[in-house]
């Protein structure tokens, strides 16, 4: 048989199969170093910081977070899903990255302000301040990871990321050590993803150079502007619940449910870093193949599914043992969060079968889908809450 490429299946299939499985060994060396870093550093952290620290951080990234859909727009994804990118391509993604994350950055500061009308931290709007320093240093290495991850050379993605992970244990272990409590996961944050950009731009040393050609803008933005809609719902999906417990119980209450969320979903980002963001470029790779799509995507949710299944099941039968023992160092200070782990444990597992959609219809370019499935999942949210 053959795909519409003309390329005989068989081939094809061998050839992607090698190398999406040397691909997933690689980020799983990398998620392995940044497993133990942040093994290590959650453990300094749950321990030496307060509900209230830990609320503080969780309320400033909701704004961050959400203001980070308006620094990308989907140009990152849709430039690495272009049958081909030239120089002047590439360009035009880098200045558009360069416009947009400058607006997030600048919209970050007018925001910062008001924040403690909603969150009564005082030290709120400087965290928001802080943490939006890290729109600018996205795009320092932005060429070279959408060349790199275009290439599928995920070898040459395993030291940034490893010295990422070891930048921000070593700056949030250091500074919580020396009394500065949020301040060290803030300033962590930021000093992990520098050392990433760095690196990146060392790895692959791409000219930084402005171009802006208008069909290729278009084409970004056609891809990117569904994909903005899209992640606006998700992040509403995902944080509607984290703002309401916030604003209206306070921070330490938010510092429990936060805590709950970032252990209920670890091994969700743990497997979307592994598995699925090497599966994007593979699938835009063969985005006419229909069949070998639904292979992959079939092979790929028998994967994280196992191991998802078996990892959250073992954290929610040891609950009482994580919080009190590993996080809370044989105290109880954690265990508010104990119903809400367990909830989210559950939800994880279900949230890993479903990602894996992404990928197809990121490669299909069928982004007004994805966008009419978060309005669903959104309006059903909301409804509920």
């Amino acid at each position: 048989q053959r795909s519409k490429s003309g390329i005989p299946a068989e081939t094809f299939m061998t050839i992607s199969k090698a190398k999406t499985f040397r691909n997933v060994i690689y980020t799983s060396l990398t998620k392995g170093a940044t497993l133990v870093c942040i093994a290590v550093t959650a453990s300094v952290v749950a321990r030496n910081l307060s509900p209230s620290d830990y609320g503080v951080v969780g309320f400033a990234g909701i704004v961050i977070g959400f203001l980070a859909h308006f620094s990308d727009v989907g140009v990152g994804s849709a430039a690495i899903r272009r049958p081909t990118l030239d120089q002047r391509s590439l360009q035009t993604a880098f200045t558009l990255k360069i416009v947009l994350s400058s607006g997030a950055f600048v919209g970050a500061f007018l925001i910062a302000p008001f924040a403690h009308h909603f969150f009564e931290h005082p030290a709120t709007g400087n965290v928001i301040r802080i943490l939006a320093f890290d729109f600018l240093v996205s795009t320092i290495g932005f060429m070279s990871l959408v060349t790199l991850t275009r290439e599928q050379n995920y070898k040459a993605l395993v030291i940034p990321g490893v010295a990422s992970a070891a930048a921000r244990s070593i700056l949030a272990v250091t500074l919580i050590l020396c009394g500065w409590k949020y301040w060290a996961v803030v300033l962590a944050d930021v000093g992990a993803n520098l050392t990433s950009a760095v690196v990146l731009q060392l790895t692959r040393k791409i000219p930084i150079r402005f171009q802006f050609d208008r069909p290729d803008a278009r084409e970004y933005l056609r891809f990117g502007v569904p994909l903005l809609g899209s992640g606006i719902l998700v992040f509403l999906v995902f944080n509607m619940d984290n703002f309401l417990i916030g604003s209206r119980m306070g921070s330490a209450k938010l510092g429990y449910y936060a805590l709950a969320f970032t252990w209920g979903s670890f091994m969700c980002g743990l497997l979307y870093d592994t598995v699925n963001n090497v599966m994007l470029p593979a699938f835009s790779a063969i985005q006419h193949d229909t069949a070998a799509m639904r292979r992959w995507y079939l092979k790929t949710v028998d994967l994280v599914g196992f191991v998802a299944v078996v990892a959250n099941t073992a954290l929610l039968a040891n609950t009482h043992w994580f919080l009190v023992t590993f996080l809370g160092k044989g105290t109880g200070k954690w265990l508010p969060a104990a119903t809400s782990l367990k909830i989210l444990c559950v939800y994880g597992i279900l949230r890993v079968t479903t990602e894996p959609l992404a990928n197809l219809i990121f490669a299909r370019a069928r982004t007004k889908l994805l966008l009419h499935a978060n309005a669903l999942a959104g309006g059903v949210e909301l409804l509920l809450i």
